[in-house]
């Protein structure tokens, strides 16, 4: 892994590449949604990146946080409503 420019714990820069990973796959699925074909071998590479890293809090933002990117705000408002609940249960 490349050094960062500043000194942080390394237990954090794990969380600070996973959040770079994070990042880069976000565009892609926005970029899916809108029809954009050109990302789908990036998507399928950087998902199985994220996968391999076996990181809870990543797989948490997946679980959560990253479908939304492709519903509206009503639909976001529902699916995270059941998400939600699933946590409590």
């Amino acid at each position: 892994m490349r050094k960062l420019l500043v000194s942080v714990p390394e237990e954090y820069e794990v969380l600070l590449k996973a959040a770079d990973t994070l990042s880069a796959f976000m565009k892609c699925v926005t970029e899916k949604a809108a029809g954009n074909n050109e990302f789908n071998a990036a998507y399928d590479t950087i998902y199985e990146r994220l996968v391999q890293m076996q990181l809870p809090e990543v797989d948490l933002f997946l679980k959560v946080y990253v479908p939304s990117l492709t519903k509206s705000l009503d639909e976001m408002n529902v699916s995270f409503a059941k998400t939600i609940d699933s946590f409590i249960d």
